[in-house]
């Protein structure tokens, strides 16, 4: 997109000492009229304010206003690649607003929403309460969990709210976790039971069965 009757050609070392390749991405911030110039001087002005425009549909906070500072960073960190990598010779393409349907499709997949087909047979799952927080324990650090692997489509919303923050993993551990662990009345009557001279084995299988039962 050609913005002036003559373009100028900017080597990747001009580009940088007009802030090209450089976190100057708002009004703000010093330096940015410089940049702005340089955008204008190599002819991407506009398509730079068009690409920018068509971002603000993807960056909405949960109140539906616009992430400004994050549209300006994405849309100049994406205009900067450009021109950096043309100045090195590349055949590289102008960046074009994104189209809403390709917008809302990758807003989905930001929110980490999914269709019924992701979780297979795990959409009929009915797991236990203990069987769910032991699955999100046994996954807690495992990246990209394949939803068709989750006992259900609630479980795996759990895990990943717990994987969010070290918050959120500090209060699983500290509210819901903590259910499993037996009371202390329950640890005090095994060892009079197994004083009793009772098979071990078949105390913990009691305790198992009693644990399962609090937590449905």
């Amino acid at each position: 997109m050609v913005e002036k009757s003559e373009v100028i050609s900017y080597t990747e070392s001009e580009l940088n000492s007009r802030h090209i390749g450089r976190s100057v991405v708002s009004k703000s911030d010093y330096g940015w009229d410089i940049k702005v110039r340089a955008y204008r001087d190599v002819g991407v002005y506009l398509a730079y304010r068009k690409f920018r425009d068509s971002l603000k549909i993807l960056f909405l906070d949960w109140k539906n206003y616009v992430d400004e500072g994050l549209v300006n960073r994405v849309s100049v960190l994406v205009m900067d690649t450009f021109l950096i990598r043309r100045s090195r010779g590349e055949k590289v393409s102008v960046p074009q607003p994104v189209h809403k349907s390709s917008l809302v499709e990758v807003k989905n997949t930001v929110d980490g929403l999914l269709t019924m087909a992701d979780f297979g047979d795990a959409v009929f799952g009915d797991p236990s309460p203990g069987e769910i927080i032991q699955w999100i324990h046994n996954n807690i650090l495992i990246r990209d969990i394949d939803p068709k692997t989750a006992p259900s489509p609630g479980a795996y919303a759990q895990l990943k709210w717990v994987q969010e923050s070290k918050e959120n993993k500090a209060d699983f551990y500290k509210t819901t976790f903590t259910k499993t662990i037996p009371a202390k009345s329950q640890i005090e009557n095994l060892s009079k039971k197994n004083d009793d001279n009772r098979e071990h084995f078949s105390l913990l299988d009691e305790l198992s069965g009693e644990v399962q039962d609090d937590t449905e």
